[in-house]
């Protein structure tokens, strides 16, 4: 950790730190060590490796929004407790508010399973489970959220909402995910918010009607296309299917890349898994069980995606929109 409590109870940076004082962990109050060198950044270790230690090992930009974040929520009149020991899930949750909500920051890349298993520890035992992540890249022209495959697990789906903590400039956002376009990319709206607004937004959900389907533009299909040819071989699964079937560019442009509601569940670009089921649809074989193992699915910390009904769902629309544009070998 970069930070430790010295014998007044002032918290100090290991940079700043004297390797000839005592220190202790601000979350375990255990000793800690002053680790100074020339190669490892300056930071405090744990005295005692015993199985009852403190594991938080989070940076000052973490510690510092948390206590800011437990001041602000109770000059609101919140109940709030700091990092409890919950001995049902053995978790320690940074802040637990009202004893019904909790929230989680998380600056760090963690796995998907940690931040899952995590979040079901304290859901099955009643806790709303709110994150906060990191500073996101967001482009405020075109509405595009960029979220790499850790970031998205931290989707609340049931809300269709991200909050996140950007430290350079002290603000909280809070993103209304509207669609997964493929790639990283996401439509989504981004709004600064308070710390009075965020307590409305965990504990209230969004009425707002989102979209049920669009379609991806001609630029953005072109620009997948590209970067599937950018790989060098004709196998490219979806290149594969562009010449097997002897589609033009033009065509794929014109009638593919529909984003249906269930895109928001897949993984896999809208490109890739059409041209796949048109595939199928040539050959009169469309498959569910072989077209739900070709499938990648996202992950989410509040919400298990049911693939099998996901992929009848969009299988039925797909054919439907074939239908519409007249390609001749749509089962019925």
């Amino acid at each position: 950790m970069l930070y430790a409590k010295d014998c007044k109870g002032k918290l100090i940076t290991a940079h700043n730190a004297n390797k000839y004082c005592a220190y202790k962990c601000p979350h375990c109050q255990n000793t800690v060590i002053l680790k100074k060198g020339s190669i490892k950044t300056s930071h405090f270790a744990h005295a005692h490796r015993d199985s009852n230690f403190c594991n938080k090992g989070e940076t000052y930009e973490h510690y510092m929004f948390k206590h800011e974040l437990a001041q602000q929520l109770n000059k609101l009149d919140y109940h709030v407790t700091i990092e409890p020991y919950i001995s049902q899930c053995y978790q320690y949750p940074d802040l637990i508010i009202n004893n019904k909500f909790a929230i989680e920051i998380q600056f760090s890349n963690i796995t998907i399973d940690n931040i899952k298993k995590r979040s079901n520890g304290l859901a099955n035992i009643g806790f709303d489970v709110i994150w906060i992540i990191g500073k996101l890249k967001y482009n405020q022209r075109t509405k595009i959220l960029f979220l790499n495959k850790c970031e998205r697990t931290y989707i609340n789906l049931k809300k269709r909402q991200l909050f996140s903590w950007h430290s350079d400039t002290s603000i909280l956002y809070r993103y209304k995910i509207i669609q997964f376009i493929g790639g990283n990319r996401y439509i989504a709206i981004r709004e600064q918010i308070s710390y009075k607004q965020f307590t409305y937004y965990f504990i209230n959900s969004d009425s707002t009607k989102l979209p049920c389907h669009f379609k991806l533009t001609k630029s953005t299909i072109k620009q997948y296309i590209k970067n599937c040819r950018r790989q060098g071989t004709v196998h490219e699964p979806s290149l594969s299917v562009i010449y097997n079937l002897q589609l033009e560019e033009s065509w794929v442009c014109e009638n593919l890349g529909m984003v249906y509601p269930e895109q928001i569940f897949i993984q896999s670009h809208p490109i890739y898994w059409q041209l796949q089921l048109l595939n199928m649809i040539n050959k009169n074989k469309i498959n569910n069980r072989v077209f739900l193992d070709i499938i990648r699915y996202n992950h989410f910390y509040n919400y298990d995606v049911n693939s099998p009904v996901i992929v009848q769902a969009i299988i039925r629309k797909f054919q439907k929109s074939c239908q519409n544009i007249g390609y001749n070998n749509v089962q019925n």
